[in-house]
This record gives C-alpha cells, sequence and structure tokens, in this order.
C-alpha cells in the first residue's frame, strides 16, 4: 500500500504558509469573534497612553554617543533630536534645536546620551508570521535555537529529556518547532552523515508510552509517535474522507495504516486528523473556553516581546482577512506597533477576485495591506526548496529537486516552469497595481519567479513604481549576473533570510547543498555592490526575533552550526581568526550596510518610507535608544555580541512602548 500524496499549490512546506490556521481560522475568527474581540480590546484599553511625552524631550549627544538618522539609508549623524506630540520636530546641533524647541513648543525635558548609548530609528521587521502560530501557542517549543543562539547538542536525545509529560492520564505529549536539520553535527544527531529523519522508529524512541505530537519548524508536518497514530486510525477508520486523504482500501489495517504514514502526516488534508484527534482541551476551536482572552494574551506577549527587541514596525508576510479581523481591533486601540500584511494570493481566482490596490494613507490606523504575496515553493532546510540539481544524497530528500508551486501537474513541466496559472496571476496583479512580493528559495525557485516577474513588469516605470520583493532569494542560480540585471532593472529587491546563514549555513554546506552551491546563499555583499538594496528578515516563527542578532550575522557570516563554533560558543570563547567558519565572507557587508538593512531599506520594501525606517522632521517618533553602538562594531567584534546589545528604550508615536 502506497502512501500517495498529492503535491499542489496547496502543497508549500515553508513557514510562509500555515496549513493549519488556514484550516481553522475561518472557524474561529467569524463575526462573532470579531465583535467580541473588538469589545473586550476596547474595555481594557487605555483612553490616554500614560507614558506619552507631555512636554517636548531634547536627546543629545556626547563625544562618545550618537544619534543616526538613517536619511538616504546613511548613518546622518545628528547632535541632537526634539521630540513632542508623537512626532520628530527638530534635528541638528544641540543649540539649534534647543532654540527650536522652546520657540515653538515652551519648556522641555534635556536628557543626555551616556557613553555609548545610541538613538537609531526604529527597527523593521519586513518578514514575520504574527497570528499564524497562535493554535499552538500553548504547545512546549523544541527549537533548535534558543536565546537567538543554537541548542549546543539538539539531538534526538535533547528532545527526549525536554519534552513535557502532562500530569493528566489521558493528555497528549505535544511540541512544535521540532527541526531535524538542526540536528545535523551534534554528537549522535546524524546517521553516518546523513540528516535524521523523524519516524515512527524514531519518534517512539522518544516517547512510546503516552500520544506524541510535534510540529515541524515549517508548520507543515505532524510527526506522530505509534500510540498517537494508532489513536487518529481508530478515531476515522470508518470515515471515507479519512480513507481517501490516505488512499486506504477498505480492508485496511492499523498496521497497514502504519506503514502509509510512518508517522509523517504532511500538510493540511493530513494533518487536521491528527490535530482533531487531540483532546480538545489541548487544542484551540470554536468552542474554546474564553477564546477571546487567549487570542489577547498572545497577542499582547508576542508584541511586548517585539518591543523589547526594538521594534516598530512588521510586515506579515502571509495576511489574510481572518488575520485583519483580528490584528485591526487590537492595533487600534493599543499604540504598540505599526503593522502591515501581504495579502496570500494561492491561485488565479485568488488574483482575479483581489480589488486593485489601494495606496495607505490613513495614519491613524496602526494596520495596512502591502503587497500580494505569491510562494513559489518551499523551504531549503526543509528540502522543498525548488533546485536546478538534486538536494545532496546526505539529505535524504523525498522529492530530489524540492517541490513548486502553480504549475500541475510537475511531471509534464520542463525546468523553465513558467506555466501560464504563474505567469497570468502576476501579470493580473501587476495590473491591479499591486506591488509582488514572492517567496523563492532554491536556485530553480528563484530562476523562474525573476523571469515571471520581468515578463509582467514595465521595465520603464521601475523607478517610479512600487518595489517588488522576492521574498528569501536563497540560493542564487549559477549565472548570477543575468539574475543581477533583472533584479536591478525591474526594481525587485531581495528580503534575506539571514538565519539561513548562521543556523543553516554548516549544514547546507555540509549535507544538503555541498559547499560549491552553499556558497551561493544569500548574497548580501553583491547585491550592495550591484546597486540592489537589501533588507534582512526572522521569517519568525522560523528564527527568532531580533534586528541585531540578524545584523550580526550579515556582518560576521560565521556558520554558528560548525560543530566547533558551537563548542567554542557555549565555552564563551570569542575567536579572532573567524574566517574558517565563515560562509562565503566574500558577501560579508559591513555595520553601516546592515543597519541599513533592517531600518531604511526594510520600511521602503514595505513601502512604509513616510512612517518609519528614518528619523526626519514631521515623522513620527518611531525610535530606539541601545545601549553600545553597533557601528562601532566590525565582523569580529561583533561575533555572538552584536545580539546582545541592550535595548534600553523602544518609543512608537511618540509613545514609549518599552520598557512600560
Amino acid at each position: 500500500m502506497k502512501h500517495d500524496h498529492k503535491h499542489d499549490e496547496n502543497c508549500t512546506h515553508c513557514a510562509c504558509d500555515n496549513p493549519l490556521f488556514k484550516k481553522y481560522a475561518p472557524e474561529i475568527f467569524n463575526s462573532k469573534f470579531k465583535k467580541d474581540f473588538t469589545e473586550l480590546i476596547k474595555r481594557n484599553s487605555n483612553p490616554e497612553p500614560s507614558n506619552l511625552n507631555k512636554r517636548p524631550i531634547i536627546y543629545y549627544t556626547n563625544g562618545q554617543s550618537a544619534i543616526y538618522t538613517m536619511q538616504n539609508g546613511e548613518l546622518n549623524q545628528k547632535e541632537a533630536m526634539g521630540v513632542y506630540d508623537g512626532k520628530i520636530v527638530a534635528l541638528g546641533i544641540l543649540q539649534d534645536v534647543v532654540s527650536a524647541v522652546r520657540g515653538n513648543y515652551g519648556e522641555f525635558e534635556r536628557i543626555g546620551l551616556s557613553n555609548g548609548e545610541t538613538i537609531i530609528p526604529g527597527f523593521v521587521e519586513p518578514h514575520v508570521h504574527i497570528v499564524s502560530s497562535f493554535f499552538i501557542d500553548d504547545w512546549k517549543s523544541l527549537s533548535g535555537i534558543e536565546d537567538q543562539k543554537l541548542v549546543p547538542e539538539y539531538n534526538i536525545e535533547y528532545l527526549q529529556k525536554n519534552i513535557r509529560i502532562p500530569d493528566k492520564l489521558e493528555d497528549w505529549i505535544l511540541a512544535k518547532e521540532v527541526d531535524p536539520a538542526l540536528m545535523y553535527g551534534s554528537k549522535d544527531g546524524d546517521k553516518d552523515g546523513h540528516l535524521i529523519t523523524l519516524d515512527l522508529n524514531t519518534l517512539d524512541s522518544i516517547n512510546k508510552e503516552k500520544p506524541l505530537v510535534f510540529l515541524s519548524s515549517s508548520a507543515h508536518t505532524f510527526y506522530a509517535n505509534t500510540i498517537a497514530s494508532i489513536r487518529v486510525y481508530e478515531s476515522y477508520r470508518n470515515n471515507p474522507d479519512f480513507k481517501k486523504t490516505f488512499n486506504l482500501t477498505e480492508n485496511c489495517t492499523e498496521e497497514g495504516f502504519l506503514t502509509v504514514t510512518n508517522g509523517q502526516f504532511q500538510e493540511a488534508d493530513e494533518m487536521i486528523w491528527v490535530y482533531k484527534t487531540i483532546p480538545e482541551e489541548q487544542r484551540i476551536t470554536e468552542k474554546t473556553k474564553d477564546v477571546i482572552h487567549k487570542v489577547n494574551e498572545y497577542l499582547t506577549k508576542f508584541f511586548n516581546k517585539a518591543s523589547s527587541h526594538g521594534f516598530t514596525y512588521m510586515n506579515d508576510a502571509s495576511f489574510s482577512k481572518d488575520q485583519l479581523k483580528i490584528l485591526s481591533p487590537f492595533l487600534e486601540e493599543k499604540n504598540i506597533m505599526k503593522v502591515s500584511g501581504a495579502m496570500t494570493v494561492e491561485n488565479l481566482k485568488d488574483a482575479t477576485d483581489l480589488k486593485g490596490y489601494t495606496p495607505y494613507r490613513d495614519t491613524s490606523n496602526n494596520v495596512r495591506i502591502s503587497a500580494a504575496k505569491l510562494v513559489y515553493d518551499g523551504s531549503n532546510q526543509g528540502l522543498t526548496g525548488y533546485q536546478e540539481k538534486p538536494y545532496c544524497e546526505k539529505a535524504n530528500a523525498t522529492f530530489k529537486t524540492g517541490l513548486y508551486n502553480f504549475i500541475n501537474p510537475p511531471e509534464t513541466e520542463d525546468k523553465e516552469g513558467n506555466k501560464p496559472d504563474y505567469i497570468e496571476m502576476a501579470r493580473k496583479l501587476v495590473e491591479k497595481e499591486w506591488p509582488l512580493m514572492i517567496h523563492a528559495n532554491g536556485d530553480a525557485a528563484v530562476a523562474n519567479t525573476l523571469k515571471v516577474m520581468s515578463g509582467v513588469l514595465d521595465k520603464k516605470n521601475f523607478k517610479t513604481g512600487p518595489i517588488n520583493r522576492i521574498e528569501h532569494c536563497s540560493i542564487m542560480p549559477e549565472d548570477t549576473e543575468k539574475y543581477f540585471t533583472i533584479m536591478k532593472n525591474y526594481n525587485i529587491q531581495p528580503s534575506f533570510l539571514i538565519g539561513h546563514v548562521g543556523y543553516w549555513g554548516y549544514v547546507f554546506k555540509e549535507a544538503i547543498f555541498g559547499n560549491d552551491k552553499a556558497n551561493n546563499l544569500d548574497l548580501c555583499k553583491s547585491m550592495i555592490d550591484k546597486k540592489i538594496p537589501i533588507s534582512l528578515h526572522s521569517d519568525y516563527p522560523v528564527t527568532p526575533l531580533g534586528a541585531l542578532r540578524m545584523m550580526e550575522q550579515a556582518i560576521t557570516r560565521v556558520m554558528e552550526g560548525d560543530p566547533k563554533v558551537k563548542v567554542d560558543i557555549e565555552n564563551n570563547w570569542t575567536c579572532e581568526k573567524l574566517d574558517e567558519y565563515r560562509l562565503n565572507g566574500d558577501e560579508k557587508i559591513c555595520p553601516e550596510e546592515a543597519l541599513a538593512a533592517v531600518t531604511y531599506n526594510a520600511a521602503r520594501q514595505c513601502g512604509a518610507e513616510e512612517w518609519v525606517g528614518t528619523l526626519t522632521l514631521d515623522k513620527s517618533a518611531d525610535f530606539v535608544i541601545l545601549k553600545e553602538n553597533p557601528i562601532n562594531m566590525n565582523e569580529t567584534t561583533a561575533f555572538m555580541k552584536m545580539r546582545n546589545i541592550e535595548v534600553l528604550e523602544t518609543w512608537v508615536n511618540g509613545t514609549k512602548v518599552y520598557p512600560k
């Protein structure tokens, strides 16, 4: 009996698409939820923020502190900055700022920055997933990344030691963010130099006494041990839809089902049966008591965390009407963050039904729509990024060259991969003036996406039109110059998941791609040298929030997963000779370029440069005060230190949101 899972445009295998959220969101976030949630937020909101500055504030520097405005993507250092009524009202030398503020607004508070303290624009996160992880928020995290560092010994033994055994006999062991790729190179983490495969045998070795379910870091796979898989089978074995999903015969037995699935449940159609079998009190449904309070707690926790990292603007990379129902009332009442979202477009009907793009003008609303999102392929570390050549043998990839969407069926398609539906989707969106934001990880995905974009975009208007983004843009095709030219000619800019280099660089080089191909990962410096601006993102929850960490990884390009580096990091070792641990050190960038990538460039890519990304007159007072100056760090001194720079204060619209 063969497990015949058919992959189509609904099979993304990356964090840019959460199958559980898509399945359950319409059920939970209905009109009643929106009404009740809005009322809850209004009841609990303060009519006026208590920490809004009541009178003007002037910040000023000494010789060892700094204010960087990042105007035009450059440091543009100033001696003093005046803030009042939610806006920046003066910039320049201290004497002029004092005169302007006193003359226009009267008495003011003067704050001198201590040695090392630095004011910069609030960080801009251009690619996160804010709401989509809500359904598994209470599940135990078993990520290979903790406190922005790799777990030193992340392997099967680690999972076994860190699972949370429930007190109730009937409860299941549930965990999320499990990533077999990050186990490579750890002690007992790989088998004969191959990537770990989580199957029934492996999962039962972790725990075979209680039902156990792990959610992959991409959120597209449930791993279930034998007892959990049997519970699923027993619950739905007579359901015709269940049988159809797994291609089960009428006489299929429990053993047959275990053979078919082997503990792996892919995509929403398969995952939903697992999720529905989990005891109701351990999952979120419409019937969950106080679900509106759970959503409020989740968002409050998330945005407080983001503020503590200095973010003042975030772009959700897989937005939907359901998410808008949640975020709009929350952020309209709570002045904590500005948010935009890219509307997910999955098929030609979505593109046809989507109304024309309307530029955002209402600054009173902290939620806006920024772009239309298409997802071409999957994840490279998840072995579903679409490649020109097969993954390395060590990767044990089920799909030898990965997965790609919008073209159907793939076996009849040539390597160009440009089926009319994909091209027509992009063309319809461009005709409606939507900025494009297209996910592409593998080199074949990047090549095909750039060909499609160049075919539908108007080259004549690229200087004045919106910025079109290629998300992740992880592995550039071999003929890089050809594709650099396309990006430059059509104003297509990359946003890099730079954690690929720091966290997964070693496994990419050793087991997934090989050294030569891995060197084409996240070509930050090459893009900048070609006058193609870049931004950096976390793809949260794939990697943790942290603009300073992203800057550090772009500056150093150290493969933190190298076993030698992991051991040395754990021992608080500081290496002065990092070159042998870098993934293509020629692609490292300087601190100024990295800072632009998480402020000015990121804001422009989100179409938000009017509100965030720089400190300029009359712009919203969205800024961060750091304890140390990141610009003073180079690729050596930044290593494992820049990410630890303390965020002292975060301000949004003239309100201090961190610390409260």
